[in-house]
Order: structure tokens, then sequence, then C-alpha cells
């Protein structure tokens, strides 16, 4: 034999039994014995052609075994499957496959659903997934020959010939380096890498093709009458001469494989499908020699020490009997050595303290190896010297402690804190003025998890704070609450004198909600200028309206004015806070800051509409911050609220049905109960957002609930414009009505004008007679503005004196109150009806209902 191997025996064969043994086991298939002889074929389909080859794929996983066909092997593109035998005889076809690459020759397989072949006239082979029709593989090779110079000896390019057996995936081929001889090679199924492979003393050309049972390769004769002529076996690397002849009508064979599954022959032989039975020899199984003993199983005293012996010579195989007696045999072992002592543990101690003085921690107990303690080269106690339990002390724990204050401003409030053991899954932190002037708020966003400080703006200058920081565990349950009162920084307001001017500036962090683009002197042509973040206003001593006093021995006053008023914008609503700030030059005064930006909100009324056997329940709520998490409670009210705050508003329906939407048609705000009194501010119209400042969190809402924003105002040419009445119009409909309110959004006022002048407002607008409409009204609400605000009282004690001529820079303080709004917790407002829960009928198309705009924090819809 020639070759890179012993006598053609590649040396990794050992490696190659236990790759072996492991596929065998897989796959399911024993080595039936040795091949005696070839049974008389029965032919399972003629399809007429000369050229092709067949295959039934052995995998145990796919019930009988797909059946599959080709019908060339020549650059073959398409394969026939069937689903099994009964259905190739019928013509039943499942299906026609594709392949990704044309195939050579008819030496290819299909195992556990691929397909393996040679890639045409290439060296290439290929792994074809035919459930995901997914190339999953592609290699070449290495030596092998190709385009027919590899050929068995009847051509037909299957130069490289797949195979099956007991043991796995075979490769046969010829190789320069086998002189043309056959080369078999054992593939990985998974990854076709090579385990092994073996050069035979037979000429590839000089076969007619070839096939491997259990790990030998049978080679059959390349010219009739055809038989069995030559055998190698890869377990041993012995081959030989046989003569096992078969039968055969004809004499064109294209195809011979082997089936591990049913132990068949598969031939194609001039268009005859045809399945050849296999004859094997019984081997009973026969012991091998014992093994060695094992070593004794202690190292002192006596013992046991064991061997084996396995039934592999040979092993059972085709029915033949397994071997008799036991595989093991075992007998005592001295070993002459005495034994040591092992050693044992003593009774657990007492549990210590436990390790916290709050919440869960541990204690520990000990033990010690003294019962006996190891002697004479004994073994040590197996096992933890320490045991460990958890302990409840019985005492809450604060997630977090020490708030502290890091930095003071005169509008923000930076604090800090300590974070103990326990987890927290977020932070809510409130603050409020420590005076009880205004109600609480939330930080908008809340601190972070990881965060240990957070900064409050938009306060109020020189006034004191209560932070309440809060923190929540996994549950979503309080697990520390830590406070704080502290306070911002006072404002100061410069005045520089000049010897024919005079300067103020004004820190605009001072300014919340003032109109500070249109402040003015006393003669509104004075405007202000912003330079960073200072508001200033300039005049000569005897313009922009400066007034001249005379004071004391002819010491001279100018004074004047910073102004700012509010706007009053299209829809009606009054906003921004109104300041009139004297100032002067002469001396140097200074006040105090107080009010400052505060939240209010609404209470919660509620209407429920009932039709049929369902209801639906509207509801609004207000929210402590502009990320609507949290809302105020009943006891928080009356809210205070300021110029430069944002009402955080929210409307939802309740319902069991979950083809709903909900639609905002009419929203306005009055100073009384009634919702068509004047003077009147349009919130909402038609669906229109006619308020500039309204903002909608598209984020947020959705088909039952809508999150809205709206700045605060208050009204013009009423008896009282700061009492504050809401009115609104809210509309549900079916989602998959084309016809109802909802689906047609806003209509703005040209539109309605136009429908009403030319007869088409039922176009505009459904009017149904089965819609039904509740009337919810919600307020009153009180805006209080401080009499006087932003003005410096007469009784103010003097400063230093300045020069008459040197400029110097004087310091005042701006003062600005905070409006309020007041909702009564009991009784009713003068003039208005006890209001409870609204029950109307309903139709089944759209319903619509006057609510005030309520928000619910848990009965709200957020989807």
């Amino acid at each position: 034999m020639t070759g890179p191997c012993t006598s053609g025996f590649c040396k990794w064969a050992a490696l190659l039994l236990i790759v072996t043994a492991a596929a065998v086991a897989a796959q399911g298939f024993q080595c039936p014995g040795t091949l005696e002889s070839v049974g008389t074929p029965e032919t399972q389909r003629n399809l007429g052609t000369t050229r092709g080859s067949w295959y039934r794929d052995p995998a145990p996983g796919l019930g009988n075994g797909n059946i599959y066909v080709m019908r060339s092997y020549f650059s073959i593109g398409t394969m026939e499957e069937y689903a099994d035998i009964d259905d190739l005889k019928a013509s039943r076809l499942s299906r026609n496959i594709t392949l990704p690459d044309p195939a050579g020759g008819a030496g290819m397989v299909v195992y556990d659903g691929a397909l393996y072949y040679n890639k045409d006239r290439t060296p290439s082979i290929i792994k074809f997934n035919l459930t995901t029709s997914n190339k999953d593989v592609e290699k070449e090779l290495p030596g092998a020959k190709y385009a027919n110079e590899g050929r068995y000896g009847w051509a037909g390019f299957s130069d490289i010939d797949f195979a099956l057996d007991e043991n796995g995936l075979w490769v046969i081929y010829a190789t320069d380096h086998s002189q043309g001889n056959i080369t078999i090679s054992k593939l990985d199924p998974d990854s076709l890498a090579i385990e092994g492979t073996w050069e035979t003393n037979y000429n590839k050309r000089s076969a007619r093709d070839s096939f491997m049972v259990c790990g030998k390769l049978f080679v059959v004769r390349r010219y009739a009458p055809f038989k069995l002529v030559y055998t190698f076996d890869t377990s041993t690397g012995v081959d030989d001469i046989i003569d096992l002849p078969f039968s055969s009508q004809n004499s064109h064979i294209t195809q011979v494989d082997y089936n591990p599954r049913d132990n068949l022959l598969y031939f194609w032989n001039r268009g005859f499908l045809l399945t050849y039975p296999l004859t094997f020899s019984t081997v009973d199984g026969g012991w091998s020699d014992w093994g060695a003993w094992s070593d004794c199983s202690v190292t002192c005293g006596v013992g046991t020490q064991t061997r084996d012996k396995t039934c592999t010579n040979p092993a059972p195989a085709n029915g033949g009997a397994d071997c008799v007696g036991p595989a093991e045999d075992t007998q005592q072992c001295d070993t002459g050595v005495s034994c040591p002592v092992d050693g044992g543990w003593s009774d657990w101690g007492a549990w210590s303290d436990c390790s916290v003085t709050c919440g869960v921690g541990t204690q520990t107990r000990d033990r010690t190896c003294t019962n006996p303690a190891p002697a004479n080269g004994g073994a040590d106690c197996v096992g933890p010297a320490e045991d460990t339990q958890a302990c409840d002390t019985g005492v809450s724990c604060s997630a977090v402690s020490e708030l502290t204050l890091d930095d003071a401003g005169i509008d923000h409030l930076t604090v800090s804190w300590t974070v103990g053991s326990l987890p927290i899954s977020l932070y809510r932190l409130r603050y409020k003025p420590a005076d009880g002037s205004g109600s609480y708020q939330d930080l908008s966003p809340a601190p972070g998890t990881g965060d240990t400080s957070a900064t409050v703006p938009g306060l109020l200058a020189d006034t004191d704070y209560n932070i309440t920081l809060t923190s929540f565990g996994d549950d979503n349950q309080p697990n520390g609450v830590i406070s704080g009162t502290f306070s911002t920084d006072s404002v100061v307001v410069n005045v520089e004198c000049d010897q024919d001017s005079m300067t103020i500036s004004i820190p605009l962090a001072a300014l919340p909600a003032v109109d500070v683009e249109n402040m003015h002197l006393l003669d509104t042509s004075c405007g202000a200028t912003v330079e960073g973040d200072i508001v200033r206003l300039e005049t000569h001593l005897q313009e922009c309206g400066t007034r001249q006093e005379t004071s004391g021995d002819d010491k001279f006053i100018f004074s004047n004015e910073a102004i700012a008023n509010q706007v009053t914008h299209e829809n009606g609503a009054v906003r921004n806070q109104p300041i009139s700030l004297p100032f002067q030059c002469e001396f140097l005064r200074q006040y105090d800051v107080s009010g400052g930006p505060i939240m209010y909100n609404i209470p919660s009324p509620r209407v429920q509409i009932v039709d049929a056997n369902n209801s639906f329940i509207m509801d609004m709520h207000m929210y402590t911050s502009a990320d609507y998490s949290a809302s105020y409670d009943s006891e928080d009210f009356p809210i205070q609220v300021t110029p430069s705050d944002s009402l955080n508003f929210g409307l939802s329906v309740t319902s069991p049905l979950d083809n709903l939407e909900l639609f905002a048609r009419d929203c306005v705000s009055t100073p009384t109960t009634d919702p068509y009194d004047s003077p009147r501010v349009n919130i909402i119209t038609d669906g229109c957002e006619v308020d500039e400042t309204l903002q909608k969190d598209n984020g947020l809402s959705n088909d039952k609930a809508l999150y809205y924003s709206v700045e605060a105002f208050t009204f013009p040419n009423a008896l009282d414009p700061s009492l504050v009445y809401f009115h609104c119009t809210m509309i549900i409909c079916f989602k998959d009505d084309p016809d109802s309110r909802c689906s047609q959004g806003c209509i703005p006022a040209t539109r309605r004008r136009r429908a009403v002048s030319d007869g088409a407002e039922g176009r505009v607008r459904r009017e149904s007679s089965r819609d039904h409409q509740a009337d919810i009204t919600q307020g009153p609400f009180r805006l209080q503005f401080e009499e006087d605000a932003g003005t410096v009282s007469a009784g103010v004690p003097v400063g230093t004196l300045v020069g008459a001529v040197v400029g110097v820079a004087g310091v005042m303080a701006l003062l600005i109150v905070a409006a309020v709004v007041v909702k009564k917790r009991g009784g009713l407002t003068p003039g208005s009806k006890k209001r409870e829960d609204d029950t109307v009928g309903l139709d089944n198309y759209a319903f619509q209902a006057w609510g005030n705009k309520n928000k619910t924090g848990t009965e709200d819809t957020k989807a």
C-alpha cells in the first residue's frame, strides 16, 4: 500500500473509534455483522432515464425517511422529494428542490434533513439544509481529483462519492498522492471537517461504484457480471479480495448506496430504482481479557479493588448473543497500614449578635474540629466551621439619610443625601414654602436612582422651603424619608447713581413670570435691556418720567419706577406678574423677597354615563409636575398659583369597552359657574386649541386619556377677575365609527361659518338625537395678587447717604407676591347647586359630557 499512512491506515484510528462510537450512539444504528451476500433486487419504480440517482434519509427522527430523486448526473440543479416509498411508487411528488449550486455525479447522500454533494466540476463539497434551503457549509476537499479526473470506471462525473453507514458520514475519492487509488475520509456531518483518512490499494477507475458498511469499504467491479470484489476495513487498515456476486438486469449502473436504517443497497440501473437486501452473519459476543486490578479503595486497613472486561472480542452483531457473565470482578485488598483518626466536629456554639442595628442582617456561630481532633494523618473535618443565618432586628431602616444643603441661590436650592444599603427603585423630591403660603410640588424629572444630589429650580428668593426626599424600594413602597428646611438667597437690586443719570440692575432670576421684554420706566418708551442674567433700565435725571424732589437741606431725590404689566392674549386670557418697582438716587435701601412660583390644581369631579349594560366614568385630576406621575389629593386644596405657573391636567374615561376614544371638543373658563357667562376665555373650541399656551403631551396621551398644560390667567373687565371656573365638553366615540364627532377633529371657525352659510352644518358637526350630554363645572379657583405687589413701602428706613456728584451703587430688593387659588373643601359657592355624580342615557355611536378638566392618578387610562 502507498500513502501518508502506514499500510494505508491512518494513525488517528483510535480517535476515529471514539468519534464513531459517539456517532453510532447518536444515530441509533448498530453494525448488523459481517456482510455475507447480496439478495434479489426489488424494483421500486422505473423512471425510464439512464442517468440518475436516488436516496433515502436514514435519520431516525424523520418518520419513514423521505425519498429524494436526481434525474441526471450532469450539472444537476433540482431534486425531487417524496414523502416515502409509497409516494415514490405512486408518483406523488412532495416538492421540487432547487440546489444553491449545481451538483456533479451520482455520489450524493441525504442525512438528517441535509443533502451532501460535490459542486459540479470542482473539488468543493457542500452541505445543503433541505429545511431552511440554506447552504450551511461549503469546503474544498484537499487533493481530490475532479471534473471527471477522479471518476469511477463508467465516468459520470462521480469524482467525489459520499457514503453513509453505521459509523457516520464518509467521502470516497481519488488523489494524485494515492495515484488514483480510492481514498476514504471520515467527515463531521455538521462542519464537513475531516476526522480521518485512509488510502486503499484499489484504483478508482477499476471500480463501478463503492459503498461503506460498518466502517468497511465495499467495491463493485467495473464490468458485468457485477459483484463485490474488494473490501477495506478502516478499523484495522486491512484490505481483502472478496467475491460476492449479485444479479443485474441491465449493465448501466450509475449509483450504489447503502442505507444503515433499512440495511438495503439503493441502485439506479438504466432508469430502474432498485433496492437489494443484504445478508449479514450472526456474531455472538465474546469477552476481552480482564484488565488490570484497580488501586485499593483505601490507603489503610482492608478495602476492595476491581477489574473489568468488555464484550468486544468480538462484539455481538446481527442478532448474535451477548456475552455471559459479569463484566466486573472484585476482591479484597489489605494495605498493611494502620488507619489514621479522622477529625470530628464539636457542637455548634451560640449565635453572635446581629450584624446590623436595623432591618435584616446576619449572625454567625462556630464549631471546632475537636470531636475527635484528626490524628496520625487522619482527615480534617469536612464542611464549614462557621454557620450563617439572617436576623431581623425588628427596627425599620431608611434607605436615605442626612439631607444637607450644598448650594443656595436666588431661585434654587441644591441638596444632597447619603444612601444606605436598602435597594432604591425611584425617588420623589417634594418641596413647598415653609410658611404654608403655597402647596407642595414634586421635582420633575425626579432624581435618578444613582443620584445623591438634586437641584430644585424656580424658587423665590429669601424664602424658607421644606424639602422632603422619599425613596421607594423594588416593591414601590417607601423605604426612606428625610426632610429639611433651607433658605434661598436674598435678591440684590443694584441702583447706580451718576452725575446726570441713574441705572437699576435686577437679577433675571428674581423676575419669574414677569414680561421682561416689555419692562419700562414711567415713560413707556424707556425700555429694559437684558445683559446675560441681568435686566437693566437706565435714564437721565430729567428724562423717562423721572421725578425730582427736594428733601432736607437742598438735597435732591430723583426717582422713577421699573414697571412690568400683565399681558392680555387674543383669547382674553391675562397672564404674567405685574410689578411696579420704585427706585431713586440718594439712598440705599434693602428689602426682602417673598412669594414665588407655586403649582395649583383643581379637585376631581366625576360623571358616570350609563348605556344599556355599559357604564363610562369620566375624570379629571391635577398633577404636581409636568411628568403627570402624582396628583394632588383633596386635603391639598386650596392650591395656590403664581402667574408663572402652568396647570397640568388630564381628562380620562374609564370603561370596560376597548373600542372607545375620548375627544375634548370645548374647554372654556368664566368667572362664574355659567359656562356661557362673560367675560369668557376659550381654551379649546370645536376641537381646536385656541389658547396659545395650551400644550398637549402627545407621548402620554392615548385613546382614553388626554394630558394638557396651560399657563395661569385671570379675566379682564370682570367684577372679580381672579375667580376662575373651568367648563369642558368631552365626547366619547366608537373608534370604528367614521361619522363620529371624534373622527372630524378640529373644525376651524372659517369652516363652521361656511357650513352655516350654505346650510351644510350637519356635515361639519355631528348632532345626532341619540347623543347625550352631561354638564360638569369645576371651581371656583381664585388667583389672589397682594395689594401693591412689587412696590416699595413708604416706611422703609433710609440707608447710606450718597454724595451729590459722585456715582455710588445702591442696593434694594424686589418684592414679588404669588397669586393664590382657593377652593373651599366643604359647602357651596353662592348661587351654585350641589353637584353629585350624574348619570345619563347613551346611544352606541357618540356621547359627550360637559366635564371639568380633571385627571386621575389611579383610574385614568395611560396605555
